[in-house]
């Protein structure tokens, strides 16, 4: 009996360089000019932004150092990298430090002939596919770990590997990184009928949500942009940039107690 062939879900197609809306210069007042303004954002950025918009300034706009990656860090890169060599075949053998109750669902992935690995995906203001590195025309961008195409359900499945500890407390930023996924999914994927998000945490065991993946429409998908909308827009219209001092002080490598510039 002969097989089905099997026929990708179609990638939307980038959009035109320069059909982005561009974004006003930083205003100034006299002879002080404000803090130049974010002109792109990710989950990472706006994570940052929502924490300390000071932190998130310095970071990314001023580039200000933040000092040597630590042991954690260094560890995650280390996996991020096995990870991406097993699913593209440059290593053989699940990496050892993929937790076991992982195996099952690295192994279904890498079987699967629509397999998405370490994809870069970058969109402007309307939510329409550009090339990442295009500096002057990319809005927005979003990596993704590993994800499938369910060409018969026509369902894109994404996932987000992690290491490291998982915190109960965080679980709306979470859920929320799960939704940005979700709503660049339908930037790319403009044909498909449903998606399906998740953190895995390698190394740990386990995945949020815990019982199964998180399940959404393409209609439910357009809602998520238009909320991510109202938080870039927030974001990029700061000119300020006020510290938020409290419980991440502790975690800055700005702060005064570390030797930072911060007053905090």
């Amino acid at each position: 009996m002969a097989t089905k062939k099997v026929v990708p879900i179609k990638l939307a197609k980038l959009a035109k360089p320069g059909t982005a809306k561009a974004l006003a210069p930083p205003k100034t007042r006299g002879w002080v000019t404000k803090p130049k303004p974010f002109t792109s954002v990710s989950f990472s950025r706006w994570g940052d932004w929502d924490k300390c918009p000071r932190y998130a300034h310095w970071k990314h706009i001023l580039k200000k150092p933040e000092g040597p990656k630590n042991d954690a860090m260094l560890r995650g890169i280390f996996i991020a990298e096995q990870e991406e060599a097993y699913f593209t075949g440059k290593a053989q053998g699940i990496p050892p430090d993929i937790h076991k109750a992982h195996h099952k669902l690295f192994k279904f992935a890498k079987s699967q002939k629509t397999l998405m690995v370490e994809q870069n995906w970058g969109f402007n203001r309307q939510w329409e596919p550009v090339d990442y590195f295009d500096w002057n025309n990319c809005f927005l961008r979003i990596k993704v770990d590993f994800g499938w195409q369910d060409v018969k359900k026509n369902v894109i499945h994404l996932k987000d590997n992690k290491t490291g500890k998982f915190r109960e407390q965080d679980n709306d930023k979470y859920v929320m990184q799960l939704e940005l996924y979700t709503a660049g999914g339908a930037g790319m994927f403009p044909s498909a009928k449903g998606f399906t998000s998740e953190l895995v945490y390698t190394d740990l065991g386990i995945s949020y949500p815990p019982t199964e993946p998180m399940s959404y429409t393409m209609s439910e998908a357009k809602k998520l942009q238009k909320d991510w909308d109202k938080r870039f827009g927030r974001m990029v219209a700061d000119e300020t940039f006020r510290p938020k001092p409290g419980f991440y002080c502790s975690w800055c490598p700005y702060t005064k107690s570390k030797g930072g510039d911060c007053e905090y």
